[in-house]
């Protein structure tokens, strides 16, 4: 729970509208965590932040909800955030919104086997757990947060992340997107990158999982 309550505090400190998944959606991110974060894992999968139709809704990175409650097989209690806006309610595993880009990650892993095979294999990690909004309800990517919040943001997530690496010890770091990898790199690591299966990266999405899952089998032989 350190990770959630720090992602709390942090929430309250960040002058910005944010949501702290870990704290509304611990059920589903408790269950996604006991599946995934294990020993022997090769290769770590990282994402920057949640989406308001993903991980923003149910907890899990790249949380698009069909994959959540079908591939993951996951299932929990949702609750609402402390404060919650009406241009982004939460419904949980009930939200009829599917993330693009948790749809075509999701596909990439169900592609190369089961979810036992891919956790066998590889693990995932969201650099930031909270989601960031505008008044409105529109999703506001990490890096285009104000500087003073995005030290703010860094400072405190860098910290969890080293941590994390130091129990995983991943042999490969895949970095979804160059904000990912420029935290990784921040790491001292050495990623490689994918292109984020973003809708604001339309070239990313065209073919993004057989590309990512041939890549990703090159970097699982290299290992």
């Amino acid at each position: 729970m350190d990770l959630s309550a720090a992602m709390e505090s942090l929430r309250k400190a960040v002058p910005a509208i944010a949501y702290n998944p870990l704290g509304y959606a611990w059920d589903c991110f408790s269950a996604f965590a006991s599946m995934a974060y294990g020993e022997g894992q090769k290769v770590l999968f990282l994402g920057m932040n949640p989406g308001p139709d993903g991980m923003g809704q149910d907890g899990v990175p790249f949380g698009a909800v069909d994959k959540v409650s079908g591939y993951l097989g996951i299932s929990g209690t949702v609750r609402h955030p402390d404060y919650e806006i009406p241009g982004c309610p939460v419904m949980g595993l009930e939200a009829r919104r599917i993330e693009p880009s948790g749809r075509l990650f999701w596909g990439m892993a169900e592609r190369f086997g089961d979810r036992d095979a891919f956790f066998s294999a590889a693990t995932v990690y969201t650099y930031c757990p909270l989601l960031f909004l505008t008044e409105k309800g529109g999703n506001i990517a990490l890096p285009e947060l104000p500087r003073d919040a995005l030290s703010m943001v860094e400072d405190a997530c860098d910290a969890f992340f080293r941590r994390f690496l130091s129990i995983s010890r991943p042999a490969a770091v895949i970095a979804l997107g160059r904000y990912a990898e420029s935290r990784a790199r921040a790491a001292g690591l050495s990623p490689v990158y994918f292109q984020h299966p973003s809708p604001r990266n339309p070239h990313g999405r065209r073919f993004w999982e057989e590309e990512a899952l041939g890549r990703f089998m090159e970097v699982l032989d290299d290992c």
